[in-house]
């Protein structure tokens, strides 16, 4: 018995407990094929998509899941209304899993990788905001090059990219992180400022204030913006972006300090949802810059900028992608494409 197993039991003896040991899993009776079958499940929610994706008839995948289920002793998946739902055993499972997979198809390979014959899925999340800038030119370019793969995309809150990228259910993720850990990488896409959002037409853009002195505004593009003012603010109602669901910011911060206040009368947990409001009220929003500019090419939104003394928070856009892929050259591939992508788009 090794020095650490007799304090172990010391321990165990002290306590007054009687622990049982877990054994350890005999590698040699695992299938490597029903480990691929559960990152295929796990991917799809599926058992006919999963059956798809790995060539497998729905009762050969049905027999896998069930093979699955005795080798770890989990249900693993549960019937939902969208579909199979991971049980807890199946989530802690999953990251581990999708490392371990990578990493042999990486060594199998020899580190090399063509996006010409790749069959592999891609799994890109991100800010809704970035993701209406950067998905459809980003997308695009995938398929052009790598025609075969599959990309997945996922909008999430950005106060879940780290953990993401962490657990290494991701790729890669596009978010506006300040605080960086060692635990993943990370690569700055560009800064992200805000403007004011209206619809076409809106009072503020056509009416009073359009009368006002002009200023320059980020959105422009030589073109002159009406000057809007805190009281401008307090006029009209606003919609307010929150991932959480609060409906107060800095911006009521200020207000109150001025002895204002606005109407929040629209609280959304997306930004892809404020275009639309927008076009059927009067309200307000703020928008990161680069989402606006889109909007604005489309036709959906004017913009001005924010009122004198109106905070934004100092943002910057991050690519961050798991640390185990750091060197994988898939993911190089891909985090470069990203890169050519943020530059020539925002």
């Amino acid at each position: 018995m090794t020095k650490r197993e007799r304090a172990s039991v010391g321990r165990e003896r002290s306590e007054g407990t009687t622990r049982r040991a877990v054994p350890m899993p005999d590698l040699a009776a695992i299938d490597l094929n029903l480990l691929v079958a559960f990152e295929a499940l796990h991917t799809e929610r599926s058992v006919t998509r999963a059956g798809r994706r790995l060539g497998l008839s729905q009762p050969a995948t049905s027999g896998a899941l069930a093979r699955l289920r005795e080798m770890l002793s989990d249900e693993l998946f549960v019937r939902g209304k969208d579909g199979l739902v991971p049980t807890e055993r199946c989530a802690e499972l999953a990251p581990p899993i999708a490392r371990a997979l990578l990493d042999l198809r990486a060594a199998l390979t020899g580190g090399t990788f063509d996006p010409k014959t790749t069959t592999r899925t891609f799994t890109i999340a991100g800010v809704d905001a970035v993701l209406g800038v950067l998905a459809p030119p980003l997308l695009a370019a995938i398929h052009e090059a790598a025609p075969s793969a599959r990309v997945v995309v996922l909008p999430i809150d950005p106060n879940d990219a780290i953990a993401h990228a962490e657990e290494g259910t991701i790729d890669l993720a596009l978010a506006p992180v300040t605080t960086l850990p060692t635990t993943v990488g990370a690569r700055e896409l560009f800064e992200v400022t805000g403007v004011l959002a209206m619809r076409p037409g809106h009072p503020l853009a056509k009416g009073p204030a359009a009368k006002r002195p002009l200023a320059k505004g980020p959105l422009a593009k030589g073109k002159s913006e009406p000057v809007i003012t805190l009281e401008d603010l307090t006029r009209f109602p606003q919609i307010m972006v929150s991932f959480v669901g609060s409906s107060r910011s800095a911006i009521d911060d200020l207000l109150a300090r001025e002895g204002k206040k606005r109407h929040v009368a629209f609280v959304v947990t997306s930004f892809l949802a404020v275009p639309h409001v927008l076009a059927e009220t009067d309200a307000l929003a703020v928008l990161p810059a680069p989402f606006a500019k889109k909007l604005v090419a489309q036709g959906m939104i004017s913009t001005a900028p924010l009122p004198a003394g109106v905070p934004f928070p100092s943002l910057r856009m991050r690519m961050i992608w798991p640390l185990a892929h750091d060197a994988a050259p898939a993911s190089k591939w891909l985090r470069d494409l990203v890169i050519q992508i943020a530059k020539r788009t925002v």
